[in-house]
């Protein structure tokens, strides 16, 4: 057998200049507006213009629903939508994209459920889609039942302890 071949001697191995030292990289600034950890986008200080907003002895007596203004009444349904949106699977099927399920559901202060869910109206149920309808509306009451408790603001119960006509489509689940 040959013996192994030998470097040759006259060039030194290259030396690898030394890593530089590691740097923490810097810190990604937060856009205005997002606070970590996802979720609402809705500020510490979204009550700000209501009476009370901002006043802690206000603000546990609870707002009468009538004084509860169009803004507020989104931010609460959109809160609702963003605690219903990851337990609501749409069935799949052919045109079941056009089915629409409307429910309304009763909660207590703590954000509980009341009561079982209630059915308040379907359309968009089509002789195609007619095999999902109701697998769509019992869908509906699970994503319901799944995301109580509600997180919801507790000095804005009133406007919020029923919930008259909550929206099941194919637009929640994207």
């Amino acid at each position: 057998q040959p013996a192994p071949a030998k470097p040759a001697p006259g060039k030194p191995a290259p030396t690898r200049p030394a890593a530089p030292a590691a740097r923490p990289a810097p810190a990604k600034p937060t856009p205005p507006g997002r606070a970590g950890g996802g979720g609402s986008r809705l500020g510490d200080d979204f009550l700000k213009g209501l009476p009370g907003g901002q006043n802690p002895a206000a603000r546990d007596a609870a707002v009468p629903a009538q004084t509860i203004g169009p803004a507020v009444r989104a931010a609460l349904s959109g809160a609702i939508a963003r605690q219903l949106k990851p337990k609501w699977i749409a069935p799949q099927g052919a045109e079941a994209d056009q089915l629409v399920t409307v429910l309304s559901w009763d909660l207590n202060p703590d954000g509980t459920l009341a009561g079982p869910p209630r059915l308040v109206s379907q359309s968009g149920v089509t002789d195609a889609n007619r095999p999902q309808a109701q697998r769509h509306v019992e869908q509906a009451m699970r994503a319901v039942r799944l995301a109580a408790p509600f997180d919801l603001p507790a000095d804005l119960y009133a406007a919020w302890k029923h919930v008259a006509q909550f929206r099941f489509d194919r637009k929640l689940s994207q």
